[in-house]
């Protein structure tokens, strides 16, 4: 009877570890979620396009084209997510990168107004794109 004891309690300990080690890697997995979550928000939702617009928006300002060529590169999750739509978001997600790129060509070459003017559109677009959103 004794034995039979300890090996029920045993076999409670054995149970109770094997569900806190269940429990520990169920904790692990659901923060590798958490963080590829975040990592998507931040490569393809407003983070991301906030800090695409606030780039350019320095590159022209400091008439700098590097900033813009890193805005181009941090648009391009963003405007592969707009090229899966079936409206005119399609054209706006090809001339986005063409556009921050033309602009800092455009700033190289010292064509201020001209880059200015290339990004406008982009700005115009975004605005409509988070009225969009936020009227639904």
């Amino acid at each position: 009877m004794v034995l039979c004891r300890v090996s029920l309690r045993t076999a409670s300990i054995a149970n109770t570890t094997k569900y806190r080690a269940n429990q520990k890697h169920d904790q692990l997995s659901l923060s590798k979620i958490y963080f590829m979550d975040i990592v998507v928000v931040l490569f393809f939702g407003w983070p991301a396009i906030a800090i695409v617009l606030i780039i350019a928006a320095v590159g022209v300002l400091l008439r700098n084209p590097v900033f813009l060529l890193v805005a181009l590169i941090l648009s391009l999750p963003n405007c592969y997510y707009l090229l899966g739509t079936n409206n005119w978001f399609q054209l706006m997600s090809v001339t986005i990168p063409a556009m921050l790129g033309f602009s800092a060509i455009a700033i190289k070459r010292k064509w201020f107004v001209i880059s200015v003017a290339v990004l406008l559109p982009i700005y115009l677009f975004y605005g409509y794109f988070f009225y969009l959103v936020m009227s639904q």
